[in-house]
């Protein structure tokens, strides 16, 4: 559904120019228009998914999500507790089902932080924190770091949230490169956070370009790319590149035209990969331009067409995304006990968050 929305500028169809769509999680897509027109009023239009959450604009993507995240201390039981629960794009409040980092409480002060992948302008920053543990998590510092570690920002936070669930909301003024984020407990509390947003871009090195600023720009006289979409000026018309743009783009590049000095794809059909995309994806990687990553739940290797796969304990086909509410377990075959509150557990065990009436245990019997 995230695939099949139209996006609109000013009420102007095929506005969107050379748009580009990023699928970074089952709920989350990024949207780039290769555009400089000053845009009043965005539309989505056609197929969107019944419920849409968030859209944010101009703020950059999700730079943190399944990024490597450490805390000074877990507290028990470990594996629902962990740092990188923060950062795997749930935001959900509860505990018990492993969606909340959680550190130990009375020991010096606890820290949590995130490494990204690339030094990166931050523009906005949001900490969700457990609604069960309010009391706790209020009064934390935030820091950014650079790759050196030096302090580029630090905020003190307000006093806890209300029981809305409103997150803490940083807004970044520096716009330096950034490459660790840090979240200071006060002397003696607890961190627990459920999700932390860092939003903003990677800033790639000169001459490379792409999301993870993994490839070269092909600018002739070597000129620096748009580091978005790899494209130099003036450039040439669709489909053509080289010297006065008189080569024909491979007809396998996939819908995009090529780089217009070498003649390199910009994407591939799903499957493929390499400058004339005649080469297959590489294990592990699946899609377009084999640019997205088999789930690490796959069992065996998953299709590189499509990222079919079969899956581990608490997953389900055709991507291993985690067990529906309700129920857990191989391929997600068994129902949560009809005692646990609103028929929710653990999506590998089947443990319970919390019980109906009067039922106690894990599995509230």
């Amino acid at each position: 559904v995230l695939q099949k929305f139209k996006v609109k500028l000013n009420d102007v169809a095929n506005s969107c120019v050379k748009e580009r769509r990023y699928t970074i999680s089952p709920t989350i897509v990024d949207v780039s228009c290769d555009t400089t027109v000053l845009v009043k009023v965005l539309t989505l239009e056609g197929l969107v998914a019944p419920h849409v959450c968030t859209i944010y604009v101009s703020a950059g993507r999700n730079i943190a999500l399944k990024q490597r995240a450490q805390q000074t201390s877990t507290a028990t039981p470990m594996e629902l507790n962990k740092a990188t629960n923060a950062v795997d794009g749930r935001k959900e409040a509860n505990n018990n089902l492993g969606y909340c980092s959680h550190t130990e409480q009375g020991l010096r002060s606890q820290e949590w932080n995130v490494t990204l992948a690339h030094p990166s302008v931050l523009y906005r920053i949001l900490v969700y924190s457990s609604e069960d543990d309010r009391e706790i998590t209020g009064g934390f510092t935030l820091s950014t770091h650079s790759s050196s570690g030096n302090l580029i920002e630090i905020w003190r936070s307000s006093a806890a949230k209300d029981a809305t669930f409103e997150p803490y909301d940083f807004i970044l003024l520096s716009h330096l490169p950034t490459q660790t984020v840090k979240i200071k407990g006060g002397y003696g509390m607890a961190l627990s956070m459920c999700e932390v947003f860092v939003f903003g871009e990677y800033v790639c090195p000169d001459l490379h370009h792409g999301l993870s600023c993994q490839k070269r720009c092909q600018c002739k006289g070597h000129e620096v790319c748009n580091v978005a979409t790899g494209k130099c000026a003036p450039g040439c018309p669709v489909g053509y590149y080289g010297f006065q743009c008189g080569l024909v783009c491979n007809s396998s590049c996939h819908e995009d035209p090529c780089l217009q000095v070498s003649g390199q794809c910009y994407r591939c059909p799903p499957g493929y990969k390499g400058d004339g995309c005649n080469d297959d994806c590489n294990s592990g990687t699946y899609g377009e331009s084999c640019e997205q990553i088999c789930s690490e739940f796959c069992i065996n290797e998953c299709d590189p067409i499509d990222g079919y796969c079969e899956c581990s304990t608490g997953y389900r086909q055709p991507k291993c995304t985690e067990c529906s509410q309700g129920t857990y377990g191989s391929q997600c075959a068994m129902n949560c006990s009809s005692n646990c509150l609103n028929r929710r557990c653990h999506h590998i065990t089947g443990r319970c968050g919390a019980c109906r009436g009067t039922h106690i245990g894990h599995n509230c019997e």
